[in-house]
C-alpha cells in the first residue's frame, strides 16, 4: 500500500512538471543615458507616432498576442524533409512542436515574434540566455508556413542535420548572435566568454524614434521652448552619405566592428560592409545570389553616385500602407519622376514598350525582382539592363526576365539599337570583377580602383580582390620555399 501511494505521488509529480510552464526570463529593457524612449516621443508627436505604428519598424520584434501573431497556430502542421512541425496554442501561449538537434520531437514556446507584414519568425528561449529562431516562419505573401531550410532565410535549400551551423538550435540561428542588431533598438549582446552565456539587454523591442533620430534627452528637456535648439537629428539635415548610413545600420549586409553607433556618425567606424568580392554571395555585376539587405546595392546606383538618391526618396520610415513603406506605388512613375521628369512624361519613348504594359514600368527594367532562395528581392542598384553581360559573363538580366522566349543576344541587339554602346562599360567592370573573383585580372582591377567616377563599393571590391591576389602570391611563394626546404632536408 505504501508503494502504491508513493507510485501515485511520483506519477502526479511527473505530470505536473510536464504541464508546468517553463520559467522564461524576458529580455531586459534598460534605459540608457540621454535616451527617453518611445513613449516620451509619442506624448508630443502623436501624428508621427500613429504613422510609425503602421510601419515595419514598429513590428521589428513583438511580444506574442492576438494582435501581433499572424501565423496560424490553430493546431496546423507543416512537413519538410520528413520532419513534421505542429503549431498550436495552449493556455493563451503559442507553441511550435518540432524536431530538435537530437532528432526527437520537442515542444517550444514562442516567446517573441520578429516581423509581421512580409514574414514573421519566432523566438524561443534556450539555456545560457540564448534566443533561438524557430525553424518555421509565416510567409505573408502565401499566408502559409515555410521551413527556413526551404529557402529565404537559410541559403541552403535542403534539410539540415543537427550538427549543421544553420540548424535551428545552433549558432547560425541564435538571435542574440546574428540578428540582434536589427530587430530591436539599442541592443547590447553582453556575451560572457568564460561561462558562454548571454545577458542581452534592449532599449526597445521595436525600431523606435531614437534609432533613427538619435538620443532625445536634450530635445525633451527643451520641450515647449520655441526658440530652443532642436537637439535631435533629422535625416533631411544630413548629406546623402550620412542619410543612407542611418538606414544601413540595419539594411546592410555587414560585420559589426564596434557597438554604439548613433545616427549621423560615420558608419564605417562601427561596421564593415560586405562587398561583392565573394562569388558565392554576389554575381560579378553586383546582383545578389543570396538573401541580402540592399544598402551596398544602393551605393552602386548612379542615382546615388551622380544624384541625391537616399532611402527616404522612395520610403517613409514612419510607415505607409504600401508595400515596404513606399511613398508611391511601385508600378507607376511617381517614385522616379521627381528626378526623371522628362522620362516620366513619356515613358513609351524612353522604354519602347507600349503604354499600360508591364515593360512600360520603370521598376521592371531598372529595379526588377530577383527570386533568391524563396524570396523576391528588388534590385536596388537601379541599373540599366545589360543583356550583353549575360552573353559575356552569364549573369541574369532584366530584359530576359520578361522575354524568356528570346536570347540574351536578341535583347542585347535591341539595347544597342535603342541606346548605343552604354553596355560596354558595364560589361568591362563585370568582367574585371569576375576574373578577380577567380584570382586573375590584376590590370583591370587596378584600373577600377583608380577610377574616381566609380562607386566606392566597386573600387573597394577591386582593392579587396587585389589584396586576395597578393595573399595568394605570398602563399604560393611560401609554399614553394617550404617544398624546396623539405626536399633539401630530405
Amino acid at each position: 500500500m505504501r508503494f502504491g501511494i508513493f507510485h501515485i505521488l511520483w506519477v502526479i509529480l511527473v505530470f505536473a512538471s510536464c504541464s508546468r510552464e517553463r520559467e522564461v526570463p524576458n529580455l531586459v529593457r534598460v534605459s540608457e543615458p540621454g535616451f527617453t524612449g518611445l513613449e516620451r516621443c509619442a506624448a508630443c508627436h502623436t501624428d508621427k507616432y500613429a504613422e510609425w505604428r503602421q510601419s515595419l519598424h514598429s513590428v521589428a520584434m513583438t511580444v506574442p498576442s492576438d494582435s501581433t501573431i499572424v501565423g496560424d497556430f490553430g493546431n496546423v502542421s507543416h512537413v519538410y524533409g520528413g520532419v513534421r512541425s505542429r503549431m498550436f496554442r495552449r493556455g493563451g501561449a503559442y507553441y511550435m512542436q518540432t524536431e530538435g538537434e537530437d532528432g526527437r520531437a520537442g515542444t517550444y514556446r514562442v516567446d517573441y515574434a520578429i516581423g509581421k507584414r512580409q514574414h514573421q519568425a519566432y523566438l524561443t528561449a534556450f539555456p545560457n540566455g540564448r534566443w533561438q529562431v524557430l525553424p518555421l516562419y509565416h510567409d505573408g505573401a502565401t499566408n502559409d508556413w515555410v521551413d527556413a531550410q526551404e529557402g529565404g532565410v537559410v541559403a541552403q535549400s535542403r534539410p539540415l542535420a543537427g550538427e549543421d551551423y544553420y540548424y535551428w538550435t545552433n549558432a547560425g540561428r541564435t538571435w542574440n548572435f546574428h540578428c540582434f542588431d536589427c530587430h530591436a533598438s539599442r541592443v547590447q549582446k553582453h556575451y560572457d566568454v568564460p561561462t558562454q552565456t548571454y545577458r542581452t539587454t534592449v532599449g526597445s523591442l521595436s525600431i523606435d524614434c531614437e534609432a533613427c533620430h538619435g538620443p532625445s534627452g536634450k530635445h525633451d528637456e527643451t520641450r515647449g521652448q520655441v526658440d530652443a535648439p532642436l537637439h535631435l537629428l533629422l535625416l533631411r539635415s544630413l548629406d546623402k552619405e550620412r542619410s543612407v548610413e542611418v538606414c544601413a545600420q540595419c539594411h546592410a549586409a555587414k560585420e559589426i566592428v564596434a557597438t554604439g553607433y548613433l545616427p549621423g556618425e560615420n558608419f564605417y567606424d562601427y561596421f564593415s560592409l560586405v562587398l561583392p568580392d565573394d562569388e558565392a554571395i554576389f554575381y560579378p555585376d553586383g546582383q545578389p545570389r543570396v538573401y541580402l539587405y540592399p544598402a551596398a546595392l544602393h551605393l552602386m546606383s548612379a542615382c546615388y553616385i551622380q544624384g541625391e538618391l537616399t532611402c527616404t526618396t522612395c520610403h517613409d520610415a514612419h510607415g505607409t500602407a504600401r508595400d515596404v513603406d513606399l511613398l508611391a506605388d511601385r508600378s507607376g512613375v511617381e517614385l522616379c519622376e521627381t528626378c526623371h521628369g522628362d522620362v516620366a512624361a513619356d515613358p513609351v519613348a524612353h522604354g519602347h514598350h507600349r503604354a499600360g504594359s508591364v515593360g512600360n514600368q520603370c521598376v521592371q527594367c531598372h529595379m526588377p525582382y530577383h527570386y533568391v532562395t524563396g524570396e523576391n528581392l528588388t534590385d536596388h542598384r537601379i541599373a540599366s539592363p545589360a543583356p550583353e553581360n549575360t552573353v559575356v559573363n552569364g549573369v541574369p538580366n532584366a530584359c530576359n526576365q520578361c522575354h524568356e522566349d528570346k536570347s540574351a543576344q536578341w535583347a542585347s541587339a535591341w539595347a544597342k539599337q535603342w541606346y548605343g554602346d552604354y553596355q560596354d562599360k558595364i560589361v568591362a567592370r563585370t568582367t574585371a570583377i569576375a576574373n578577380g573573383q577567380k584570382g586573375g585580372g590584376v590590370a583591370p582591377l587596378m584600373k577600377l580602383v583608380n577610377d574616381g567616377r566609380e562607386s566606392a563599393v566597386w573600387r573597394a571590391t577591386a582593392a579587396s580582390l587585389l589584396g586576395g591576389w597578393r595573399m595568394r602570391v605570398r602563399c604560393r611563394h611560401w609554399l614553394r620555399r617550404w617544398v624546396i626546404r623539405m626536399r633539401w632536408c630530405g
